[in-house]
C-alpha cells in the first residue's frame, strides 16, 4: 500500500473523507517529531535544557482532547475477569511511578501500541511471574511458563499490561497551561557533591507513568477453574511486589509492600524543599533515599582505601550495592507514604510521613544499618540536606522567608526488623563520638583494611580531613554564622565562587555555584532538645578564602567554640 493510500485510510477512520494525491509535496517542518531522526537539529529529546522539541513531541504524542487536555486515545477502564474459562484480567494501582524502556529512541520511553497508547510487554510480565514462581514451586512454574531444559511449553499466555484512563498524567498550573506528569528526570550529581568531579552535571529526560492503574491480561491454552485463576492472579500480584519494569530499587514499579520481605525498616517524618520536574512542577521523589545512601557510602569508602588507585575499587563496591549501567544492585529500597494527600503534591515544600523499607543481603546488613544511621544523624535526605530547615530554626525579625534546608525525625515503624530505636540512641556528644568511631571500624571491616588511607575527594570521610562539632541545645546556637557576610562569601559556606573567563579579548568575571563543604544538623533528642552538629571538611583550605579578609576557616571554628560546640570526632585543621 502506498503512503497516500495509507494516509487516506487513516483519515477515513477519523471521519475525514479527503482525497490524498499520490505525490505529496511535504514540508519537513510538518513531519511530527516522533517520526523525525532523534538527532540535533531535527529532534532533541534527551537533554533537560532543550525543552522545545520535547514539549512538541509530547503534545503530538498525547494529542490532547480540547475539553479536558487528556489523551485522545486511551482505554476505558475494563471490569476484572476471574472465572472458569480461558482468560483472566485484573487491575493494579501503583502509588508512585513505573518505568519501562523500549530502547528505541534517544529518550527513555515505554513501548507504544495502537494510536500511541503505551503498554508493558507480556514478556516483561511473564519474567516477573516466572522468577517468583521458581522460588516457591518449580514444577508449577514449568506448568504455567514452560522451561528450556527439558524444552516444554507453558499453558499461560501473558498479554502484557496497559494503563487505563489518563495515562499521560494531565495536570494544570496556575497559568492554566497543560503539563504532563509522564515527563520524568534523571539528574546524577553524586561525583560533584562528593568532590570527585567539580564539573557541572547534566539532567536527562525520561518518560515514566505517574501513579498508573494497569490492567493485566492472561489467557490459557487449557480450561482452568475459577480457583486456579484466583491462584494465578494472586501469584502475579505477589510477584509484582518485587517490582515491575526498571529502576525498581528506587521505588519505581512497586505497587505495595510485601510483608516481612525487607531486612531493615524505619519510620520517618521529613520537611523540606520539594524537588522539581523538568516542567518546573515540584514532586517529592522517593529516589532521594537511594541517592543519599549511595553518595554517603561513597564518602565512607572513599576514606577507607589502600592508596589513591583504590577509586576503582570503591566504584565497583558501590556498583555492587546500588547498581550501575551493567547490572542492578543488591540494595532494594521502598518508600511507603503514610499520609498520601494533595498537600504532599505540587507544593514547593513537603511535609511527609512514611516507612522506609530496605532489602539487602546478610553480608551487607551491618554496613547498611550504619550507613542509614549516618545519613539520618549527620544531615537527612533530599534537596538541601546540608542545612537545617530554616523555617523552624532560623529566627529573625523580620521573618526569614527563603526556603533552605530540611529536617528529619525518626519514629518506631512497628515493622519487623525495625531499627528506629537504635537510630535514635544518640542523645549526647559522647554518644555521637562513639558512633562515629564504631562506624570507622565497621568500614575497615567491610573493606577489609586495618589502617586505611583516604582518597583526595573533597568529602572522603577520614578523621584527618573531617572535624565534627556538637552540643546539646534547645535552639540553634550557630545558624547565624552561616549567614555571616564574611563567611557567606567563601565557597565553604556560601557555595559560590567567581571565575574569570576570556571573552572577546577581555576578562569577564562570572559567579558559579559550587558545593558547600560544611554540614549543619539539628538532631532531635528528648524534651524538645537537639544535638546541634556541624561537620567541616577541611582538606581544601582554599575554599575558605575571602576576597578581602583572607582565610576564614579558623575564625569560623573559633566561633563554633565560642558558642559552646566541641570537637566530637576527627581532627581540627592545623
Amino acid at each position: 500500500m502506498s503512503f497516500a493510500k495509507a494516509f487516506q485510510k487513516v483519515l477515513k477512520e477519523q471521519g475525514q473523507n479527503i482525497e490524498v494525491p499520490e505525490i505529496i509535496e511535504t514540508d519537513p517542518q510538518l513531519v511530527p517529531h516522533m517520526y523525525r531522526a532523534q538527532v540535533q537539529p531535527r529532534c532533541s529529546l534527551q537533554f533537560a535544557g532543550d525543552r522545545t522539541h520535547r514539549n512538541t513531541w509530547i503534545e503530538q504524542w498525547v494529542n490532547p482532547r480540547e475539553e479536558d487536555g487528556k489523551p485522545t486515545y486511551q482505554y476505558a477502564e475494563a471490569q476484572d475477569v476471574l472465572e472458569k474459562g480461558y482468560f483472566c484480567r485484573f487491575k493494579v494501582q501503583f502509588p508512585y511511578r513505573l518505568f519501562s524502556n523500549c530502547g528505541q529512541d534517544s529518550i527513555f520511553r515505554p513501548m507504544l501500541g495502537k494510536n500511541g497508547i503505551p503498554f508493558i510487554p507480556g514478556s516483561g510480565v511473564k519474567g516477573v511471574f516466572l522468577r517468583y514462581c521458581k522460588k516457591s514451586d518449580r514444577a508449577l512454574a514449568m506448568r504455567y511458563c514452560g522451561d528450556k531444559e527439558p524444552l516444554t511449553q507453558g499453558i499461560l499466555r501473558f498479554h502484557g499490561a496497559y494503563p487505563v484512563g489518563d495515562w499521560a498524567g494531565t495536570m494544570y498550573r496556575e497559568d492554566h497551561a497543560t503539563h504532563y506528569r509522564l515527563v520524568d528526570v534523571v539528574h546524577p550529581q553524586e561525583n560533584r557533591q562528593i568532590g570527585i568531579d567539580e564539573k557541572p552535571t547534566s539532567a536527562f529526560a525520561l518518560i515514566s507513568f505517574y501513579q498508573p492503574k494497569l490492567v493485566f491480561e492472561i489467557s490459557s491454552t487449557e480450561l482452568l477453574s475459577q480457583e486456579e485463576w484466583k491462584t494465578i492472579s494472586l501469584k502475579l500480584k505477589s510477584a509484582l511486589g518485587q517490582g515491575l519494569g526498571g529502576k525498581t530499587s528506587t521505588n519505581y514499579g512497586l505497587p505495595f509492600v510485601t510483608k516481612n520481605q525487607y531486612d531493615i525498616n524505619l519510620s520517618l517524618h521529613g520537611v523540606g524543599i520539594t524537588p522539581v520536574l523538568l516542567t518546573g512542577e515540584p514532586e517529592f521523589r522517593p529516589n532521594v533515599f537511594k541517592a543519599t545512601l549511595r553518595s554517603h557510602a561513597k564518602r565512607l569508602l572513599g576514606g577507607c582505601c589502600h592508596n589513591q588507585q583504590d577509586d576503582k575499587r570503591v566504584e565497583r563496591k558501590i556498583g555492587e550495592l546500588f547498581g550501575n549501567t551493567q547490572a542492578p544492585g543488591k540494595v532494594e529500597i521502598y518508600w511507603e507514604l503514610r499520609n498520601p494527600s494533595p498537600q504532599t503534591d505540587w507544593q514547593s515544600t513537603y511535609d511527609i510521613r512514611g516507612d522506609l523499607h530496605i532489602s539487602v543481603p546478610n553480608t551487607d546488613v551491618e554496613f547498611l544499618k550504619c550507613l542509614i544511621k549516618f545519613a539520618y544523624t549527620m544531615g537527612g535526605f533530599g534537596k538541601s540536606w546540608r542545612r537545617v530547615w530554616h523555617k523552624d530554626f532560623y529566627h529573625q525579625n523580620p521573618r526569614y522567608d527563603k526556603l533552605i534546608g530540611c529536617h528529619w525525625e525518626c519514629q518506631d515503624s512497628g515493622w519487623k526488623h525495625d531499627i528506629s530505636e537504635w537510630i535514635n540512641d544518640i542523645k549526647k556528644p559522647k554518644q555521637l563520638s562513639e558512633f562515629l568511631k564504631s562506624l570507622e571500624n565497621v568500614c575497615k571491616k567491610y573493606f577489609q583494611l586495618r589502617e586505611p588511607e583516604f582518597l583526595t575527594w573533597r568529602e572522603a570521610w577520614h578523621k584527618k580531613r573531617v572535624a565534627v562539632y556538637s552540643k546539646i541545645v534547645s535552639q540553634s546556637q550557630v545558624i547565624e554564622l552561616f549567614h555571616n557576610e564574611f563567611y557567606k562569601q567563601t565557597q565553604a559556606i556560601g557555595g559560590r565562587k567567581t571565575i574569570t573567563r576570556q571573552k572577546n579579548g577581555r576578562e569577564e568575571k562570572t559567579e558559579v555555584l559550587v558545593v558547600s563543604s560544611v554540614w549543619h544538623r539539628m538532631l532531635p533528642i528528648d524534651n524538645n532538645q537537639y544535638l546541634e552538629i556541624v561537620t567541616i571538611f577541611h582538606g581544601d583550605r582554599n575554599t575558605w578564602e575571602h576576597q578581602e579578609r583572607g582565610n576564614q576557616r579558623q575564625s569560623f571554628i573559633s566561633n563554633l567554640k565560642v558558642k559552646g560546640l566541641q570537637l566530637s570526632w576527627g581532627q581540627e585543621p592545623q
